[in-house]
């Protein structure tokens, strides 16, 4: 990233396909990739596009867009990754989601939690909600989410080491 650039992001909206989420996870890593030239990061970036674009199209209204923004923040002393989804969700799905959400975020123990949510999700068919549990334990990325009417937003973010960041 170039030395005097202090922000370089990426937003896009579109309407929800399942098709869309796995190329759009690898586009933005690659992306990244160019302007980070940090292996670890651009995994990391992946795993989270992929994670939280797939929840926000699984799980918004019908005929309403997603939206997903991935920001690189460069600070005197560290740089930032934030990757954030948007959409619209039907009251239950929100409640379900914002319960999720806070369990998620206030778990003191980020690995043990995850570790927890595996062996209670292996019995059940379907939806296991280990995704942003994942994103916490694996990826070290931090969650965070805000409601506005019916549009859930979530974000997760990382502090880098901003000598990664290629000039």
């Amino acid at each position: 990233m170039n030395p005097k650039l202090t922000r370089a992001s990426v937003q896009l909206s579109f309407e929800p396909s399942v098709g869309v989420v796995t190329p759009l996870a690898a586009w933005v890593a690659q992306l990244c990739e160019l302007a980070l030239q940090d292996q670890d990061a651009s995994s990391r970036l992946q795993m989270a596009v992929y994670e939280l674009v797939e929840n926000s199209v699984r799980y918004c209204k019908p005929d309403s867009p997603v939206g997903v923004e991935v920001e690189l923040v460069r600070h005197a002393e560290t740089s930032e990754l934030k990757v954030s989804t948007r959409n619209r969700a039907t009251p239950e799905q929100l409640q379900r989601a914002v319960e999720h959400l806070a369990s998620v975020k206030g778990a003191t123990d980020a690995v043990s939690y995850y570790d927890d949510l595996v062996r209670d999700s292996a019995p059940r068919a379907g939806v296991s909600g280990l995704g942003l549990a994942r994103l916490r334990a694996e990826a070290d990325l931090n969650v965070d989410y805000h409601v506005i009417g019916d549009e859930l937003t979530i974000c997760v973010h990382a502090a880098l080491d901003p000598h990664s960041l290629h000039d």
